[in-house]
């Protein structure tokens, strides 16, 4: 799984085409993959990047 640190070297988009690409290899029985998605990205996430995810409020984050 790749990770994001939010370091000025490191591309935002990039992290999240690399992302995607490695959640499509997943497949678990009835979770279609915005699921897979949402419940997973936190995991790609270190550092700085991880605690601004968890200061965001859940209304901005939906399935």
């Amino acid at each position: 799984m790749p990770k994001f640190h939010g370091l000025p070297a490191q591309e935002p988009i990039k992290h999240l085409r690399d992302f995607q690409a490695a959640c499509s290899t997943v497949r678990r029985d009835g979770a279609d993959e915005t699921s897979i998605l949402l419940k997973a990205f936190p995991i790609s996430l270190e550092g700085k990047a991880r605690e601004w995810y968890y200061t965001q409020p859940l209304a901005n984050i939906s399935n």
